[in-house]
């Protein structure tokens, strides 16, 4: 990938129309060009240090949505199984958003990160399906608050709006996903002790994970004490 000639690394067009078109709000993107598509050196690094936890969760979720539809069909209503279907499409075009970011980036540092968050990913999967969705929504909640803490005002993704949208929209579906897994958890019949549980011991799990990104978290603007603060915070 190409610096310009300030030295910022400039994501290719064809990435950022990738990323627009596989946009659900597309129509509202203003496709970059110049500064407004580029991210300063050490942020795009960073960002390429931590894609690796996003896009191997968005693939966990995907994978595990799908799996407990096929398991779930008959035992809840029809509305929330087409709720569920619907979040494994959405995580699909999570995947995809991030795949196409990722190639426009420079290459991570370290293969370890992406290691570790797998290693954690397969560490949620059980063969309680109502548990597997209070673990996922548990994840989807911190993963909303850390795209919150990196792309907010003043902080590198900010100042590149296609990024921006990009991080906004995925938080967005990520907050629904909260709800429609914490339903069907509960349709299912656990108990809110135990979904409280799971949350507290998949929030700290994950902010473990991350703890070994606090360069990477620094260089995108972000305080990574403040950060595994907000991920602890009751939902």
């Amino acid at each position: 990938m190409p610096p310009a000639a300030d030295g910022s690394r400039v994501l290719r067009p064809s990435t950022l129309d990738r990323l627009a078109l596989r946009c659900q709000t597309a129509r509202h993107w203003p496709l970059p060009t110049g500064a407004d598509s580029t991210l300063p050196p050490a942020a795009a690094q960073a960002l390429a240090d931590l894609l690796p936890v996003l896009i191997c969760g968005e693939a966990s979720a995907e994978r595990a949505f799908e799996h407990l539809l096929l398991r779930l069909e008959s035992r809840v209503d029809p509305s929330l199984s087409a709720a569920l279907a619907g979040v494994a499409a959405d995580e699909q075009r999570h995947g995809d958003w991030l795949d196409a970011l990722r190639a426009a980036l420079p290459a991570p540092t370290s293969d370890q990160p992406g290691r570790r968050a797998l290693r954690f990913l397969l560490g949620l999967v059980c063969d309680d399906p109502a548990l597997h969705l209070a673990r996922v929504a548990a994840l989807d909640a911190a993963v909303c608050r850390v795209l919150a803490e990196v792309g907010a005002a003043g902080r590198p993704i900010a100042a590149a709006p296609a990024l921006a949208q990009v991080f906004r929209d995925i938080r967005r579906d990520e907050g629904r996903h909260v709800r429609i897994a914490r339903r069907a958890a509960l349709a299912l019949g656990l108990d809110i002790t135990v979904m409280t549980r799971e949350r507290l011991a998949v929030t700290a799990a994950f902010a473990a994970l991350l703890s070994d990104q606090a360069a990477a978290f620094a260089a995108l603007g972000v305080d990574p004490v403040r950060l595994e603060q907000r991920i602890a915070r009751p939902a």
